[in-house]
């Protein structure tokens, strides 16, 4: 199943996806990395997301936003 995952680089997303590509399932994912929380964190969750999905088989999508979300 191809599923849809927002806020994936975030604590209960990033382990929803993760969980869904070890049983198998297609996982397209979408967040905004910016310093709200430690960027460090969330590009680590998303590699993690990226090994787990070739350790598996499992196809996983990144789709981070293409316009400003907030401006400072």
């Amino acid at each position: 199943m191809k599923i849809l995952v927002t806020g994936n680089a975030g604590f209960i997303g990033f382990h929803t996806a993760r969980r869904l590509l070890e049983r198998g399932d297609s996982v397209v994912g979408f967040d905004v990395v910016n310093d709200y929380y430690d960027p460090v964190i969330k590009e680590a969750r998303l590699a993690i997301l990226e090994e787990t999905a070739s350790r598996t088989g499992s196809a996983y999508t990144f789709i981070p936003p293409t316009w400003p979300i907030c401006k400072r």
